[in-house]
């Protein structure tokens, strides 16, 4: 290799670096047990979870919620929801928006954290769903 191919190849190098640091950090400023805190305990290990957010999982910000919630309540399988799950969890902006999405869908609020995640139960779930026969 010549020196400038060596210099080129080394400041790819140190760009990538830095920019995977710069990821890193952006990540760890968004602790992800800290929004889900006081989830696990209600939630039965091996139960199939609902899942329900502001952001649709066709958007960037809401895959990201998603898979924090999928990795934090590990074992149990969270799943977007599709009616069938006795719990389910909802990850909206607004404590009124929760109370008024539980309302409107025939369930009941258990647990409202902080972090403006919400698990509610629904009353009939649906027999389709594996998990519920």
């Amino acid at each position: 290799m010549r020196p400038v191919e060596i210099v080129g190849a080394m400041v790819a190098l140190i760009g990538a670096a830095r920019l995977a640091t710069v990821e890193l950090r952006d990540v760890r400023s968004h602790p992800i047990d800290e929004r889900y805190a006081g989830l696990a305990e209600r939630i039965p290990l091996h139960a199939t979870v609902g899942y329900i957010a502001e952001e649709g999982l066709e958007t960037l910000e809401g895959q990201r919620r998603f898979s924090q919630a999928s990795y934090s309540l590990a074992p149990r399988l969270v799943l977007p929801d599709d009616g069938a799950t006795a719990l389910v969890l909802v990850d909206l902006d607004h404590a009124a928006q929760t109370k008024a999405h539980a309302a409107s869908a025939a369930m009941t609020v258990v647990l409202t954290l902080p972090s403006g995640v919400a698990l509610l139960e629904r009353s009939q779930p649906s027999t389709a769903h594996p998990a519920n026969r």
